[in-house]
């Protein structure tokens, strides 16, 4: 706005701050859109001779604000920040993924700790029992009383022979399940599994308590296959002492060719095994336990043993099985000349 005053009197208006700004350069705008660059006030005096050859004073007033409007403002903010958000985001996201490792890590460590500690208290547990006879058999050998006795002396010394053979199982089982399947050495021969099995079945079922009701399902057939008797039996007895132990009083055994497979199946009417530890009952020192406690005894090798015995023939071994609903484990392994025989019952 211009104000002029004459003599400090008569006002005149030349320009009013209430009309519409005036436009310079650019893009019109509203003056509410735009941002105040800069604002004064500025007076001054001016002495003249009038028509009447009077002096005369004129005072000019001067007010001005002046508005810029930066189009496109917050495009230009951003393009200039991407990438300092894109650095950020990147340093955001790395951070995450190493908390994320940082924890895995901490709990598989976590893990291991505990598998260790159970291990050791478990071992420790299974060993105190033979030493403990041992020393009681010792002492008796050493009594006065069993030095004329020569049934005592007899007895003693048996004793300590299972007992020795049992400590000595126990470490054999330690070192012999904690290897790889790649660290097997098999001695591999025909077998014909039919009658393999049906050996195997009778010989173990004399070993189980009367209320353990034992079925063989086990069909004739003429097809043989590569295995090592050892081995394979032992696999096939741990899956067998885990269905008694795991309290099955019903254990089943069938054999069958079937997708040009040989297909052992084990099943029981245990306490099954649940969702979350179908994937880990293989692993090394596993042992499936319940709030904190194993109601279980046992060193957890005897199902990876397996698994190792069973990938050392080119099988596979696998599990069906459901809470308290017992489980059935598959035993499979490629017929040797690929195809498939009849079965002759």
């Amino acid at each position: 706005s211009i104000q002029l005053s004459e003599n400090g009197e008569t006002e005149d208006l030349l320009i009013d701050g209430k009309d519409e700004p005036i436009f310079l350069l650019g893009t019109n705008f509203p003056t509410d859109e735009g941002l105040i660059i800069n604002a004064w006030n500025w007076t001054f005096d001016k002495d003249y001779t009038n028509t009447l050859n009077q002096e005369s004073t004129v005072d000019i007033k001067y007010r001005a604000t002046i508005y810029m409007k930066i189009l496109n403002w917050d495009t230009i903010i951003f393009k200039r920040l991407l990438l300092l958000f894109f650095v950020a985001f990147l340093l955001f996201l790395f951070i995450i993924l190493l908390v994320t490792y940082s924890i895995r890590n901490l709990l598989k460590l976590k893990r291991i700790s505990d598998i260790k500690t159970d291990f050791i208290n478990n071992i420790t547990h299974e060993l105190k029992t033979p030493l403990a006879t041992l020393s009681i058999a010792t002492k008796t050998l050493t009594n006065k009383f069993a030095k004329d006795n020569k049934e005592i002396a007899k007895d003693s010394i048996d004793t300590i022979n299972r007992q020795n053979k049992r400590l000595q199982n126990l470490i054999d089982q330690v070192v012999d399940n904690s290897v790889g399947y790649n660290d097997i050495n098999l001695n591999k021969e025909q077998v014909n599994l039919s009658s393999f099995l049906k050996d195997l079945s009778e010989d173990y079922a004399l070993t189980l308590p009367k209320h353990i009701q034992f079925i063989k399902s086990i069909s004739d057939v003429s097809e043989e296959v590569s295995v090592d008797q050892f081995y394979f039996s032992t696999a096939i007895v741990n899956i067998l002492n885990n269905a008694v132990k795991f309290e099955g009083s019903v254990i089943k055994i069938t054999y069958q060719i079937e997708n040009f497979e040989h297909i052992i199946s084990i099943s029981d009417n245990g306490i099954g095994i649940s969702k979350k530890n179908k994937t880990l009952i293989f692993g090394k020192f596993f042992r499936v336990s319940e709030k904190n406690t194993h109601n279980f005894k046992g060193l957890g090798l005897g199902l990876y043993y397996c698994k190792q015995i069973i990938n050392a023939h080119k099988g596979t071994l696998d599990v069906k099985s459901r809470k308290n609903e017992g489980s059935t484990f598959f035993i499979k392994l490629p017929l040797s000349n690929g195809k498939k025989n009849l079965i002759s019952r």
